[in-house]
C-alpha cells in the first residue's frame, strides 16, 4: 500500500502540465460535410483569444455551469452524485 502512495506522488509531482493557452491557440477547425463522414477544408488560423471571466455576461457562465454541474456554487469542488 506504501509503495503505491510512493509511487502515485512521485507521479503527480513528475507529471508537466500544458499551458492551457497553448492548447486553446493550437487547435485547428475542420470543416465537413454535412454527414460528418468526411472533410471539406481545415483552417490551422483560427481567431481564438482567451478572456476575463468577467467579461462573460454572468448568464452564460450559469448556463454553461447548469449544463456542467448544477451543484458548482455547493459541492466543494467534489460531487459523488455528479460523478455517479
Amino acid at each position: 500500500m506504501g509503495a503505491v502512495v510512493i509511487s502515485g506522488a512521485v507521479l503527480y509531482a513528475t507529471t508537466e502540465i500544458p499551458d492551457p493557452n497553448d492548447l486553446a491557440t493550437a487547435q485547428a477547425t475542420i470543416i465537413t460535410w454535412d454527414d460528418g463522414s468526411s472533410g471539406l477544408a481545415r483552417v490551422a488560423d483560427a481567431n481564438r483569444r482567451n478572456v476575463d471571466i468577467a467579461d462573460v455576461p454572468i448568464e452564460l457562465q450559469y448556463a454553461v455551469l447548469s449544463a456542467e454541474d448544477r451543484t458548482f456554487y455547493e459541492n466543494s469542488g467534489f460531487s459523488p452524485r455528479g460523478i455517479a
